[in-house]
């Protein structure tokens, strides 16, 4: 059984103005399904097409499955993921507090974070010994970490 490799025309899927426009959640999460269109500019192409046709379009799963050429329940899991990662995930804290880290250390957060990809994968992408990437992702772990300390106090003081 060969790979399958999926396709998806980003200019008939993406381009232009949906008649449907922004899915309609209605209240609270209407605000969040603006945040997320906003914040699907930081994914790849494939990831970005699927979730603006889900937010913009308005489409189901079983139609985005269907246009990709993907599973239905492959495209309800990638959808799920991908907004856990865009409403607060690691990589958006990498995001707001990019001023702490150099340019590669931001390209391996987004390759670990966002993308998903292994530390040995990563090392061998961007030339680095696997030592490397571990100890950058470590500092990026503690900056993370400190961040969601910091949230958290303030969440108790109110």
């Amino acid at each position: 059984m060969g790979v399958r490799k999926v396709e998806i025309n980003l200019n008939t899927v993406c381009g232009g103005e949906s008649k449907v426009g922004i899915r309609s959640f209605g209240g609270v999460f209407s605000s969040r399904a603006e945040m997320l269109t906003s914040r699907a500019d930081i994914l790849n192409d494939k990831d970005r097409a699927l979730m603006k046709m889900y937010l913009r379009n308005g489409l189901t799963f079983r139609q985005i499955a269907h246009v990709s050429g993907m599973n239905e329940t492959t495209v309800a899991r990638r959808i799920h993921k991908l907004t856990a990662k865009l409403i607060d995930g690691e990589y958006i804290t990498c995001l707001r507090n990019r001023d702490r880290f150099n340019r590669i250390e931001m390209t391996v957060s987004r390759d670990y974070f966002l993308e998903g990809i292994s530390q040995k994968k990563i090392a061998k992408k961007r030339k680095l010994t696997v030592y490397s990437t571990r100890k950058i992702l470590l500092k990026i772990r503690e900056v993370i970490d400190a961040c969601r300390t910091r949230r958290q106090k303030g969440d108790m003081k109110k």
